[in-house]
């Protein structure tokens, strides 16, 4: 339920405004500067709360299952603080690692409007057009930035990449049927293209490739209907055929990581798919030792590491902060009652997703299904730019309309 109307004054008002605006700014900012995203986040907080509304926004939060789901994730977090052997500073950086959701709570008692909704979208949709247009522009000339080494790849990595271009490829899919201008919907299904191709051809990330199937499927049922759920399943396998053929970068990607995989207990260095099989194995030894409650928040890199050094005397000893498995994570640290909460927010965010009268809900519904495949082999959930793109997206995109204008607006 919303709540009711409470008369309210214009700087108030403005003030909210700037906390919205702040967050479309994190989140556009979010492939490019994690400065700037830290910078936006700030502004969003104290603007929040110099309006005097802080409590009024977080009722509205509050008044919606995800943001229950929320508040209950955190509390099993900071219950998890009080247990365990890891230092405080350890229990305190986990905890502080873990508040992109805050900024989801914050967005479902900020984001009501649709008008809001709208903007973000289209902050999202120009800032990938920049992008992939100077991506393409620098992997035609063989321009690799110094933070990388892949030509074309200027966001922050190219997982980041991949996934912040799937992502906006979804917005160009949902937002295009809700456009009057035939121009202005031809131009968003050229840029879902160039996004699609930059994707395939360009950024050499498998979590790019992963993210993008889902987000396909969900863009294809909005536009196509439920009904027509299997053409959009045999149109998918083709396009996924066609591209594994056309891209040789996409074989090669892939054959990469299942060698990896089949080599992973031979292996005399260390690899991406190595290390996590490794890591997988030993975390989930750790996690049958103490199912239910975990070791505590914040503990995994100190119970990991000492399993491992114990075991091993190669790169399979080295200690790790991270599984690269968010569930795995959430297990290790707080055990089954942990990952239940977690689950949750997952499962309430997919009904809210899935409710057809909101366009922009089907936004979240794609990112969220895209980020809950990715995190089988990340903690995208809580990366930084990862966790901050999926938590602002969910806040804003699933915030309940106010039935009434609430002070909140």
């Amino acid at each position: 339920m919303a709540t009711v109307v409470v008369p309210g004054s214009r700087w108030a008002e403005r003030a909210l405004d700037v906390s919205r605006a702040s967050a479309i700014v994190a989140a556009a900012a979010v492939p490019w500067s994690t400065a700037l995203v830290s910078v936006a986040c700030a502004v969003l907080l104290i603007s929040l709360l110099v309006s005097g509304r802080t409590l009024r926004v977080s009722r509205v939060a509050l008044s919606q299952p995800l943001g229950i789901a929320v508040a209950v994730f955190f509390a099993v977090l900071i219950a998890g603080m009080w247990y365990g052997d890891a230092g405080w500073p350890q229990r305190a950086a986990s905890l502080w690692s873990w508040r992109k959701p805050a900024y989801l709570l914050i967005l479902l008692g900020l984001f009501g409007q649709t008008d809001w909704k709208r903007r973000f979208v289209w902050a999202l949709i120009a800032t990938a057009g920049v992008g992939v247009i100077a991506s393409f522009a620098a992997w035609a000339i063989g321009y690799a930035p110094k933070v990388a080494t892949e030509p074309g790849v200027l966001l922050q990595n190219h997982s980041t990449q991949g996934m912040f271009f799937a992502l906006a490829a979804l917005c160009c899919a949902i937002v295009m049927p809700l456009e009057r201008s035939p121009r202005v919907r031809w131009a968003l299904a050229g840029l879902g293209i160039l996004l699609v191709s930059n994707i395939v051809f360009v950024a050499p990330g498998r979590s790019g490739y992963l993210a993008l199937v889902p987000i396909a499927a969900v863009a294809g049922v909005r536009l196509l209907g439920w009904r027509r759920l299997p053409l959009v399943v045999v149109g998918l396998a083709a396009v996924s055929v066609l591209a594994y053929t056309a891209s040789p970068q996409v074989r090669e990607r892939i054959a990469l990581g299942v060698a990896e995989i089949e080599t992973h207990r031979d292996s005399e260095t260390l690899t991406s798919m190595g290390f996590r099989m490794n890591a997988w194995e030993n975390t989930v030894a750790l996690v049958r030792a103490r199912p239910l409650f975990g070791y505590g928040t914040g503990s995994f890199g100190k119970v990991y590491s000492e399993r491992v050094k114990l075991r091993y005397e190669d790169w399979r000893g080295e200690p790790a902060t991270d599984p690269h498995n968010q569930y795995l994570m959430v297990l290790t640290e707080n055990g089954v009652v942990g990952l239940l909460a977690f689950l949750a927010v997952i499962v309430l965010a997919v009904r809210e997703g899935v409710r057809a009268s909101d366009s922009y809900r089907w936004i979240a519904l794609g990112a969220l299904v895209a980020w809950t495949l990715t995190s089988l082999f990340n903690s995208h959930f809580r990366t930084f730019p990862e966790g901050h793109l999926i938590a602002l997206v969910l806040g804003a995109m699933l915030a309940a309309p106010p039935s009434q204008r609430v002070s909140t607006r």
